[in-house]
């Protein structure tokens, strides 16, 4: 049985006994901090990037399009974008969902013309759920099925519209 006269004190203290480790970086973020930086002009200096194959296929890809990535420490990288040019092979998104739907968005903004591909994994995920939107907008995709490999043709530019 449990009384209710049950006080339990508790004092401020000073400093606690221990050290939290760093955060790690986020995966989301990280990968539209490459893609940013590869899309954007100049120099991006990104830190705390997520670490992981997933934000590699991101920075491999943009490195393809013409960006120039390098790496300057423990989860910091210099991203240096503009202009991109068509790759001369398909993009490997390797096991990134992420990676292939941010960029079928951004190549189709760009005007580029691109294969994306992937791992087994990759080319089992759905990808209409993008492409669908983004030919609302005057993009022209090609998906296998509505999944990878999936092609990016150059075409007007995008226009506005409700989806």
């Amino acid at each position: 049985m449990i009384s209710d006269s049950l006080t339990v004190t508790v004092s401020p203290t000073r400093r606690l006994g221990t050290e939290a480790p760093p955060i790690p970086g986020d995966k989301s973020i990280s990968h539209r901090a490459v893609l940013f930086g590869a899309l954007g002009q100049g120099e991006t200096t990104v830190t705390n990037c997520a670490p992981g194959q997933d934000v590699a296929s991101s920075m491999r890809c943009a490195q393809d399009l013409g960006a120039r990535v390098e790496r300057l420490g423990a989860g910091a990288f210099r991203i240096s974008g503009g202009a991109w040019r068509d790759p001369g092979a398909a993009l490997d998104c390797g096991n990134s969902g992420t990676t292939m739907r941010l960029l079928m968005g951004a190549l189709a903004m760009r005007g580029i013309e691109a294969t994306l591909d992937g791992d087994d994994s990759l080319r089992r995920r759905p990808m209409r759920r993008i492409a669908e939107p983004l030919a609302a907008f005057g993009a022209s995709i090609e998906t296998t099925d509505g999944h990878a490999p999936v092609r990016v043709h150059r075409g007007d530019p995008l226009c506005g519209t409700i989806y």
